[in-house]
């Protein structure tokens, strides 16, 4: 085994375990948000597949464009349209409500600084009481 046998195997073992510990936060996320096991293990093959999809769309592109696969086509597939392929799996397997739960503590923050950014910007435009201020903060 030369020096590049053991640096092959020491990136495929660190890939193997950042892997690990993403199928493992992405069940306590699922857990959370009570999805049976059915539909964690349905859920976590449809995002390996869309990985595989989008990550062969790209080495496809590479390919066409160099001139050593000149005979290949491209399968007509772009990475909206795996996307997309994608979500209409995920619509078919879990209800709106189990998607917001397994997703909410990665797009409460972001909507939270929307939300300030749009406010801000209303304050930029219109004259608001402090009471309005208030009560639109509540919400």
């Amino acid at each position: 085994m030369d020096l590049r046998d053991i640096a092959r195997k020491t990136v495929e073992e660190k890939n193997e375990e950042r892997n690990e510990n993403k199928y493992t936060a992405f069940v306590n996320k699922a857990n959370e948000a009570g999805l049976s096991n059915e539909k964690l293990e349905m859920l976590w093959s449809l995002i390996i597949k869309l990985n595989k999809d989008l990550a062969e769309r790209k080495k496809r592109k590479k390919e066409l464009n160099t001139d050593v696969s000149l005979a290949d086509t491209d399968d007509g597939k772009t990475p909206q349209s795996i996307k997309k392929e994608f979500q209409k799996a995920v619509t078919a397997l879990i209800t709106l409500k189990e998607y917001s739960q397994l997703l909410d503590r990665e797009l409460k923050p972001k909507a939270k600084k929307d939300a300030k950014k749009q406010f801000n910007e209303i304050l930029k435009v219109h004259e608001l009481t402090e009471e309005q201020k208030v009560e639109i903060l509540k919400k």
